[in-house]
C-alpha cells in the first residue's frame, strides 16, 4: 500500500505541527509546579545558568541525559513520577529531550525558552 503525495504531506504535517507546540501554556505549567503536581525542569548546560532560572525549577542538562551514563536514576528523582516541563533557552533542546523522556515513558513537555519564559514566569538568579 502506498501513500499518495497529499496523504504524505498531511501525515508529516500532522506530526511536524503536534510536536511543534506546548499543549499546556508556561503559566498552567507552572501553576502545576507551585501545586507540587508536576516539576519544571532546566535543560540548560551550567555556564548558561547565569542568565538566571525560572523560579522552582531543577537543572538537569542534556548533556547527562546525552552522556548516557546511568542519567535516569537521577533524574527519576527529579521527576517523582510527576509531568515533567521542560525548558531550555529557546526550547530547540528542550523538546529533544521531551522526546527521549517519553520515549523512556515519562509524561514530558517542553514549553520553550528561557528568553520567552523569563518575561512570563517568576525568575530568579542564576547559579
Amino acid at each position: 500500500m502506498t501513500m499518495g503525495p497529499r496523504k504524505f504531506v498531511f501525515v508529516i504535517g500532522i506530526f511536524i505541527w503536534g510536536n511543534s507546540f506546548a499543549t499546556t501554556s508556561p503559566r498552567e505549567a507552572y501553576e502545576e509546579v507551585k501545586k507540587e503536581q508536576a516539576v519544571l525542569v532546566d535543560v540548560r548546560e551550567k555556564d548558561e545558568l547565569k542568565s538566571g532560572m525560572i523560579d522552582r525549577a531543577q537543572w538537569f542538562p542534556k548533556s547527562k541525559i546525552q552522556a548516557r551514563t546511568n542519567w535516569e536514576s537521577g533524574f527519576k528523582d527529579i521527576a517523582k513520577g510527576k509531568k515533567v516541563y521542560l525548558y531550555c533557552k529557546s526550547g530547540k533542546r528542550s523538546k529533544e529531550v521531551q522526546e527521549v523522556l517519553l520515549q523512556r515513558g515519562y509524561r514530558a513537555e517542553s514549553i520553550g525558552g528561557y528568553e520567552k519564559l523569563k518575561n512570563v514566569l517568576p525568575s530568579r538568579r542564576g547559579m
